[in-house]
């Protein structure tokens, strides 16, 4: 995908463990949740080697993402996600665009023995590469069939006399094909300021190792994303979320900013 290109799954790790029982929390046996998004993104610079963010591009991206949740037993949690992307950026060989499906996940999220006020769980899950984006820096498609393993922690806190949570995830990316191996670390923290109104700060940081695809080179990189939104549950079952999102730090990789809006429903 060329020097400074890099496409991170924005649908990662939300958490919302009061609301939706997302996070390191397990659904109860029966219990399920979709939740429904749709971010838009764009970058007009990017970071070089150096953490520089004096490069200029133009990248635009559109995706429409779903992510089910179903409670097996009362420690078993499935879990599924799937996206349409539409990109639009200019790389080496002149403008790209691709309009399709996005890279899916298949998984089981399962609770450990809690260890004290900390809730466990481990989610190994099956990687589906599609057309779009796949590894970062890689061309689009770039990137086979793989598995991720991710290792949840979380808690219920006070924030300023608020009822609130902190929830952190750590995940290991392998794709087939000679990929590069990819590193996740996700951390979120909550607060309830009223029954219906709840508000998360995120940080999601990532870190990709170099490899060769053939003729494509994808340079090492890494990058932290600050998210903060605001979750007003308007039913006993449904929420809505609305974020802001900023790539704050990055080597090889677009400063990415953008806008969500998703809706969570339980049944």
């Amino acid at each position: 995908m060329g020097r400074y290109f890099f496409l991170a799954l924005l649908f990662c790790g939300l958490s919302v463990p009061h609301l939706a029982y997302a996070g390191a929390w397990t659904l109860p046996k029966g219990d399920g949740q979709l939740i429904s998004t749709v971010v838009y993104s764009n970058a007009a610079r990017a970071f070089d080697a150096d953490r520089g963010a004096g490069a200029v591009v133009d990248f635009l991206k559109t995706e429409q993402s779903v992510y089910l949740e179903h409670g097996l037993t009362s420690r078993a949690t499935v879990v599924a996600s799937g996206a349409l992307q539409d990109i639009s950026y200019i790389a080496r060989d002149g403008r790209q665009q691709y309009s399709g499906l996005g890279t899916s996940r298949i998984g089981l999220r399962y609770g450990l023995k809690p260890r004290g006020a900390w809730v466990l769980s481990v989610q190994p899950s099956v990687v589906i590469p599609a057309g779009g984006e796949s590894v970062p820096d890689a061309d689009l498609g770039r990137g086979g069939l793989g598995g991720e393993l991710r290792m949840l922690a979380g808690r219920n806190i006070k924030v300023l006399g608020h009822d609130g949570f902190i929830d952190i995830q750590t995940a290991f990316d392998y794709r087939s094909g000679d990929a590069p191996e990819q590193v996740m670390i996700d951390g979120t923290l909550g607060a309830d300021i009223t029954p219906k109104l709840q508000i998360l700060g995120q940080a999601f940081a990532q870190y990709t190792t170099s490899g060769q695809f053939g003729a494509d080179q994808v340079l090492e990189n890494d990058s932290v994303r600050l998210q903060g939104s605001i979750v007003w549950r308007y039913s006993e079952t449904s929420s809505l979320q609305l974020g802001a999102f900023q790539t704050v730090i990055g080597r090889n990789t677009v400063r990415q900013q953008g806008v969500s809006l998703g809706v969570w429903q339980r049944f």
